[in-house]
Formats: structure tokens, C-alpha cells, sequence
């Protein structure tokens, strides 16, 4: 006879056996007869959550539900998942307990498991905690519609065929998913950057052990074709095809370069967020290996590449006519532009394609000078050299010089604090460390709809690292969320404040802040603090001040009298007339200021202010930009 414990265990791992292969809806119905459509995500002590089908997920007490609800969590909880001790590191065995209960009950579940015994465990000052909130990250990365969803591939879950030892791998190496989540952002196509890490993988596992940061590089770059004008247009897409090679193609060329000795720098001893400056390589293969044999400046020199081009100065011709700013020559390898000669856009081609070669990080600037356009580059001088980034800046172009460089992971300008952050290692320091332990519960709590917490927990990051940008950003959409507007200009002023050594950020904060003033019509206010971050970077960093005086001036042209918006220009035009840039001036100021002049049909006053302009801006004859104010001029009847 079989007995009733016998019964109900076969019932119990029927019921497993279900619910493991089908993560079905199902109705549950609390003890007053309501009901609601969701799937079971996992049962924690006294509490079941459960998930709907528009994503949201409940917490509900266990004893306010059905008999047979009860019973049905019950049995879905009877599968193994690990021992949770936040006070030591998770094992191997608990790691592996991890990925099989993910892969035979869904990786939601997991995620939603640990979650909850995360958030239950924060302010116990466990010591590992943070150890296990890595295992989490991975866990909800894995599942259908993560929790952070602004991670979410768009179709197969993150990791989808991926190998099991490639899922133990990422979970167990620390430092790689402290580089991961560090790196990977809302602007990556995370699928794809989960199709190239498992390529990678499987092409060659030893390596990629090896040489993980290397490989996350790649990943991260490689995920999307870089722009069709990048470096610089005046190389048509048939000399100069804007591809990056194959993934494992690349992979293989810097590991193997790095053995046979042809590399200036360890890539083993760099990050993957520095090494994404490595990898972003567009001459062809051959051509790098030309150049790991014929250009041998060392680290001390190496600024000496850009110079190794010489100048053509036959590219500008005896007139404005003749100026030809297109590659003429047959090809545009690097061997070719060594011997034939170049201008800016070719010389800072040539030294970034052939510091990529050598492993070296470098950046590729796009800029403008007084009178025209300028390119330069900048390089990484080893692992603790810091950043060289004015190499042929100054180049005849005077001291007026400023522009931007691509961030390759997202083909967006690379922003002046993340170099300064790499420069500083500040994401490597202790006091970051602590504060995005507390920053990152913050995020949990928000996400969970916990405001309150989040904004505590947020506070608290802060008065750890002030310059934790994860942190300002929950305080910030918390408050701005609540409606609460003097707080949240409080909290902009204070994160200007905490950023005053980035000039970048602390004008971002300024910006943002200036904009919520005129929304409430305090527009002399928001004057002010344009035009204090504008006085204080029109010397060092010009670039700034234009942006600053671009908000305001953009905003008179909507809302102000005719005679109001001549007299904003002019204010401009004399306050950095002869601080700023040019043509960065005539770019982001004048250009704008006379196109809407001559659309609200006042073409006099375009001609008058295009005289001062010029007058004020005094460029050289025949230079670009006198060409475009005596072309602009001239085009308007």
C-alpha cells in the first residue's frame, strides 16, 4: 500500500516537473475571492512573488491566499536553491546551485529569489553582500524582461545559447563583472554584445580567460559599425570603408601581437573601458602589421607620430580656389600617407592607427580653431603615464583650439570627465567602490517603487563619493518625479557643486538647472548662472561657454522682441567675441542668430549683424571662416 507521504511527494515533484517546463500564467485568488492573472517568480518565508504579464511584479502574503495557491507556491519553492550567507563569498558549489535553479525554474525566478534576499539583507553590514549583488546582476541579465530593463537585448534573452562554462565563468570572476556592469551601458546593443562575447568564447576559451577585459573591449565596440564619416569626410567610404574587422579576427591580432612582443602596453594590465580606445580599428589588418615594423617611437616619443607625416601644405593651393581638401592619391593606406604627406585629418589619422597597432588607447579629435577646422590626437602613456591629449593641437592653429573625440563603445563625443575618470582611475578607488555599493541598492529600491529608500540610500552613496553620477541621478528623477522643484534645484546646484573640477558636468548640471528656472519664468536667474559657468570656462575651455550661451540665446529667439534678441547677440558677441573660437563662435552662435533673422523676414539686420561679426572676430583673409561670413553675407537680399 502506498502510503500518503509517499503520495504527496510525487505530487510535489509533479508539480515541479510542470511548472519547471511551462512558465504559464495561472489565476490566483486571495481569501476575498479577488483575482489576478500572473506566473510564479519565487516564494521567500512568507511572502509569493508573482509576475503579470505587463511586467509588474507583486509581493503577496502567503497566508492571504488560497488553499491551493498556497500549496501551488509550496511545491514551486521545494527546488533547490543555494544557502544565501551574505557574510561569506559564494562557492563554486553555490554558484553552480545558481545556474542550474535558473535553468530549470527560469532565470526570473532566480533573479527575484536573490533580489528579495538582498534587499532583506542591505544595512546588515554583511561583508559580502556586494559579492552576491554581482551574482544577482548576472541572474536578471539572464531572464526575459529584466528588472533593469534599460538593459533588455529587444529578443533573446542576454546569454542565450551561450555554454554553461561561460555562464560559471561571468559569475565566478569578479573582476570581469565589476568591469561588465561597470562598462556596459543603455547605449550598447546588448544582444549583441552577448552574441560576441559567447563567439569569442568558444573560438578560444583559453584566451579569453586570458585576455577577458580585451575580449569585453571588443564586445562593446564591435556591437554596432561606427559612423560613415568617422574619422573625417574628406576620404570617400571606397578608400576608407568605415568597417571594423571580424570580432575574433581582432581578438586574435592583439593577443597574438601582444605574445610575439610588438605591443607598447600589457593589454592584460589595461581595462576593458581603456582598451575600447585600443580595439576601434579601421585600417586593415596588413596595414597594422606594416606599422608595428616601421613606426618605432617608443611611449616617450610616441607624440612624435603625429609629426611623422609631413604637412602638405600644396593642399591649400596658391588661392582660396585652388584649396582641396580631399585625398587625391590612389589609396589611403597608412604606408601611402607616410610617403606622400598629409594635412591634420591624415597626420591624426595615421598616428591613432598606428598607436592602435602598437596596443596603445587613443583618441582621434575633430575640432575647431579660430579660423577653420583642426585634428590632433591623443594617447594613453602606459599604466601609469596618464593621457597625452594635445598632440598637434597648437599645430598652426594658435591657442584657440577646441573639439571633441568618438567614444567607440557608443559612437557619441567622449565626454572630458570619463577622461578624466580614466586618468584618475577614479571607478578603481576605494571611497567609489563603497558609495556604488549604496547607490546600487538605491537603484533596486527604486526600481522596486521604494522611493523613500531609494532617495535615503542614495544620500548616503553621496556623502560617501560626491561624485557618484549614479547616485545624483536617482535623487534627482526622485525629486523631480515628486514635483518637489525647490529641491530638485537644490539637489542641481549641489551636484554643480560636487562636480566643479569637471568643467563638462558641472555646466550639465548648470544647464539643467538654468532650464528648470525659465520654465517657472525666472528667467534672470537662469541669466546668471549661464553666464557665471560661461565667464568661468571662456579662457580655458571656450567650447563651454558657446553651449551656455547657445541655451539662452536659442530661448530668446522663442520668446523675446526683436530689439531684445539684438541685444542677447551683442552681449555675446562682445563677452566672447574674442575668447571663443571663431568658427566655433559662427557655428554655434552666429550662424543660427542670422539664419532666423532672414526667416523673420529682417535681412537688414542679418547684414549689419554679420559686419560685426566679422569685424568682432577679425579672421584671417581668405581663411574658412571669412569665406562663410562673405558667402552668408552675400547670399542675403
Amino acid at each position: 500500500m502506498i502510503g500518503p507521504k509517499v503520495i504527496l511527494a510525487a505530487t510535489a515533484a509533479l508539480l515541479i516537473t510542470l511548472c519547471a517546463s511551462a512558465r504559464e500564467m495561472r489565476t490566483w485568488t486571495a481569501e476575498d475571492g479577488r483575482t489576478i492573472e500572473a506566473e510564479f517568480l519565487s516564494r521567500d518565508g512568507d511572502t509569493v512573488t508573482i509576475r503579470r504579464s505587463d511586467s509588474r511584479v507583486f509581493t503577496l502574503a502567503i497566508d492571504r491566499l488560497s488553499p491551493e495557491d498556497r500549496d501551488y507556491a509550496r511545491a514551486r519553492e521545494a527546488a533547490s536553491f543555494p544557502a544565501f550567507d551574505p557574510h561569506r563569498s559564494p562557492s563554486g558549489e553555490q554558484i553552480d546551485a545558481l545556474l542550474r535553479y535558473g535553468a530549470e525554474e527560469g532565470w526570473d525566478s532566480a533573479a527575484e529569489r536573490l533580489r528579495s534576499k538582498l534587499l532583506a539583507a542591505y544595512g546588515s553590514r554583511a561583508s559580502q553582500l556586494d559579492e552576491w549583488y554581482t551574482l544577482y546582476r548576472w541572474l536578471d541579465l539572464f531572464q526575459d524582461q529584466p528588472f533593469h530593463r534599460e538593459l533588455a537585448t529587444g529578443s533573446e534573452p542576454f546569454g542565450h545559447g551561450w555554454p554553461d562554462s561561460l555562464r560559471r565563468f561571468v559569475l565566478e570572476n569578479r573582476d570581469f563583472s565589476r568591469e561588465f556592469f561597470g562598462l556596459i551601458s543603455p547605449g550598447d546593443r546588448t544582444g549583441e554584445v552577448s552574441r560576441i562575447l559567447q563567439q569569442l568564447y568558444e573560438n578560444d576559451a583559453g584566451n579569453f580567460r586570458n585576455y577577458s577585459s580585451l575580449a569585453l573591449a571588443i564586445a562593446v565596440v564591435y556591437d554596432q559599425e561606427p559612423p560613415r564619416r568617422w574619422p573625417h569626410r574628406q576620404v570617400s567610404q571606397d578608400l576608407l570603408p568605415r568597417r571594423l574587422p571580424e570580432p575574433e579576427e581582432a581578438f586574435e591580432f592583439f593577443v597574438d601581437s601582444h605574445r610575439t612582443g610588438r605591443l607598447l602596453i600589457n593589454p592584460q594590465r589595461l581595462r576593458a573601458e581603456e582598451l575600447r580606445f585600443t580595439v576601434d580599428i579601421l585600417a586593415p589588418l596588413e596595414e597594422l602589421k606594416w606599422a608595428q615594423q616601421q613606426v618605432r617611437q617608443g611611449l616617450s616619443r610616441f607624440d612624435q607620430v603625429y609629426y611623422a607625416v609631413e604637412y602638405d601644405d600644396s593642399r591649400y593651393g596658391r588661392d582660396v580656389e585652388t584649396i582641396q581638401y580631399h585625398w587625391e592619391h590612389e589609396d589611403y593606406r597608412l604606408s601611402t600617407i607616410r610617403e606622400k604627406g598629409g594635412i591634420c585629418v591624415d597626420q591624426a589619422y595615421f598616428a591613432t592607427q598606428a598607436g592602435k597597432a602598437r596596443g596603445l588607447p587613443t583618441l582621434y579629435f575633430l575640432g575647431t580653431g579660430n579660423d577653420a577646422g583642426h585634428a590632433w590626437f591623443g594617447y594613453l602613456r602606459g599604466t601609469s603615464g596618464g593621457w597625452n591629449l594635445d598632440v598637434g593641437r597648437y599645430f598652426m592653429q594658435g591657442n584657440y583650439v577646441t573639439g571633441h573625440a568618438l567614444d567607440p563603445q557608443t559612437w557619441e563625443p567622449v565626454r572630458d570627465h570619463d577622461i578624466a575618470y580614466l586618468e584618475e582611475r577614479f571607478h578603481n578607488s576605494r571611497n567609489y567602490r563603497d558609495s556604488l555599493f549604496h547607490s546600487d541598492f538605491a537603484r533596486e529600491f527604486r526600481i522596486k517603487g521604494d522611493s523613500e529608500k531609494a532617495l535615503s540610500f542614495a544620500r548616503r552613496a553621496l556623502e560617501i563619493e560626491a561624485r557618484n553620477r549614479d547616485a545624483w541621478t536617482v535623487v534627482l528623477e526622485i525629486l523631480e518625479g515628486r514635483k518637489d522643484v525647490a529641491a530638485h534645484e537644490t539637489a542641481l546646484r549641489e551636484a554643480a557643486d560636487a562636480f566643479s573640477r569637471y568643467p563638462d558636468l558641472e555646466a550639465y548640471y548648470i544647464g539643467e538647472l538654468a532650464e528648470s528656472l525659465i520654465s517657472r519664468n525666472e528667467r534672470d536667474k537662469a541669466y546668471e548662472e549661464l553666464r557665471r559657468i560661461s565667464r568661468k570656462n571662456r579662457s580655458d575651455r571656450p567650447d563651454i561657454s558657446l553651449s551656455m550661451a547657445a541655451v539662452f540665446l536659442e530661448f530668446s529667439l522663442t520668446h523675446d522682441n526683436g530689439d531684445e534678441q539684438l541685444a542677447i547677440y551683442r552681449n555675446l558677441l562682445s563677452e566672447l567675441g574674442n575668447h571663443a573660437p571663431g568658427m566655433g563662435f559662427y557655428r554655434e552662435l552666429g550662424q543660427p542668430f542670422f539664419t532666423h533673422l532672414v526667416r523673420s523676414g529682417r535681412s537688414d539686420e542679418a547684414r549689419r549683424m554679420i559686419r560685426q561679426t566679422h569685424r568682432r572676430l577679425n579672421p584671417g583673409e581668405g581663411t574658412p571662416l571669412d569665406r562663410e561670413l562673405t558667402e552668408i553675407a552675400s547670399r542675403i537680399r
